[in-house]
């Protein structure tokens, strides 16, 4: 075949194959131009830079979409853009895969979870957790998985970026394809445009949304970053009405007075959602209410619960509560004694507590008796000082030793000065033990802590075993 032949046909096929395209772009163009002028958006034709393909620009209210062609000759398509929405320049939205899961896990970009787990798994959310919140409310996030079903969607560089196969989907050819995707598009731009009131969306989610987890992360949200707003408080007021239990635990105890009586339906109930409700409750609740809960079935209220009743106790205070407290020194439970010993300590019980706490000293478990030595040396008398000293002496656990001289020291620096026979502490050793003026009181170095007497003579007095004598004067 001749030269110029060859160059014929070539061109020729040039030709062919560039006006097929300019054919189907008209085409393309055509169905793009019809799709937006359907849904009434003022449309124009917008010329590339660089001799690229022109695009269509639609407009609808403040929102706008670029229509671009994308995607390869061999597999065309059409991408929409959808810009100037609030929303979409405060977040960033990218289908789950390889470049997303590099871009999250190994160069650490993070990510958001919206607690709607097929919604977690399908994308990677990166943005401030206020506006995502806001943002993805059960709605929206339905339609952006109808749009990830139906292909490429990401939201990027403040734009919602669809992209639609020109082959279609076995159940929709292109021309239907395009106009579903740009409605779907519109509708979830539509309610995004403006995110100014962002604390009323968020409890609107927290209220409304069919998914737990995410109506508490909103919740939880609202709570953390505006406590004081006006739809936070509505926001927790209508979550002690919510199903879940936990988001009516969590509101009734960010509910402060309004909350108590919950609380208290809660403390009723077995394990950590009783213990965590107790441990809620204020002073404001009345003591007998406290006591009526300890009463209810005691062999099923588990050790957390008991321990948090304690705790409460010592919050209210008073007489009855000082009695119960005084009462659970004995429980064969070691966390409980040393939690009614604790909260002994916050009541500030006075002396009738001071016997059964000495009392605790001799206990074997030392979460107890640490608890009870902390509790003397807040409150405690002089007749205190030789059962923790002794204590000291008879149990070789450091920190209990260490709790029990401090102890000591706490109570003898309320005693306005020592007279002879009476316990002091050293000058010239800090933490050990002396008789003022008369006989030798000290923790000896050499014995790790044990209490040596010389010249001393004890003669234990009724209710206070233990209690030193005035020192004899040595023959």
């Amino acid at each position: 075949m001749e030269p110029l032949t060859i160059a014929a046909v070539v061109a020729l096929l040039i030709g062919g194959r560039a006006w097929v395209k300019r054919s189907g772009r008209r085409t393309t163009m055509r169905l793009w131009r019809g799709a937006a002028t359907a849904r009434g958006m003022e449309v124009r034709i917008e010329e590339a830079p660089f001799l690229g393909p022109p695009h269509l620009v639609a407009v609808t209210g403040s929102l706008s979409v670029h229509f671009e062609e994308c995607g390869t000759d061999g597999d065309p398509g059409t991408r929409l853009i959808v810009e100037n929405v609030d929303a979409f320049e405060r977040i960033t939205l990218r289908p789950e895969g390889l470049r997303a899961f590099v871009g999250t896990n190994l160069l650490g970009s993070g990510g958001v979870k919206t607690g709607d787990a097929a919604f977690d798994r399908a994308f990677i959310i990166d943005g401030a957790p206020a506006p995502v919140f806001a943002s993805l409310d059960a709605e929206t996030r339905r339609r952006l998985l109808d749009l990830r079903r139906q292909g490429h969607v990401e939201i990027t560089n403040g734009a919602l970026r669809v992209t639609v196969a020109e082959a279609g989907t076995e159940s929709l050819p292109f021309e239907q394809l395009l106009p579903s995707r740009l409605e779907l598009a519109l509708e979830c731009a539509r309610p995004l445009s403006d995110l100014e009131n962002i604390e009323a969306r968020l409890a609107g989610n927290a209220r409304n949304d069919p998914r737990r987890d995410v109506r508490w992360n909103n919740l939880r949200l609202l709570m953390h970053e505006f406590p004081d707003d006006a739809w936070t408080r509505a926001a927790i007021a209508a979550a002690r009405e919510d199903v879940d239990d936990a988001i009516r635990l969590e509101a009734a105890i960010a509910s402060g007075a309004e909350g108590r009586s919950l609380l208290l339906k809660f403390a009723r109930q077995r394990g950590h959602v009783a213990a965590r409700a107790v441990s809620a409750l204020d002073d404001g609740v009345p003591v007998e209410s406290v006591l009526e809960l300890l009463a209810q079935a005691p062999e099923q209220r588990d050790p957390a619960t008991l321990c948090a009743c304690m705790g409460l106790l010592g919050r209210i205070g008073g007489p009855q509560a000082v009695e119960r407290l005084i009462a659970a020194l004995s429980n064969d439970t070691d966390g409980v004694a040393a939690a009614a010993a604790e909260a002994l300590e916050t009541a500030s019980a006075g002396p009738q507590a001071e016997p059964s706490l000495i009392a605790a000293l001799a206990r074997a478990g030392l979460e107890v008796r640490v608890a009870a030595a902390r509790a003397l040396g807040r409150m405690g008398s002089i007749s205190a000082v030789l059962p923790l000293t002794d204590s000291a002496d008879r149990f070789i656990e450091p920190h209990f030793r260490k709790v029990a001289r401090e102890a000591v020291a706490q109570i003898q620096s309320r005693v306005d000065g020592a007279s002879p026979g009476q316990l002091s502490i050293a000058a010239t050793d800090a933490g050990r033990l002396s008789m003022a003026d008369a006989g030798q009181l000290s923790v000896a170095d050499a014995e790790g802590g044990r209490v040596s007497l010389t010249d001393l003579e004890f003669s234990p007095e009724s209710g206070a075993a233990g209690t030193a004598a005035k020192a004899r004067p040595s023959s």
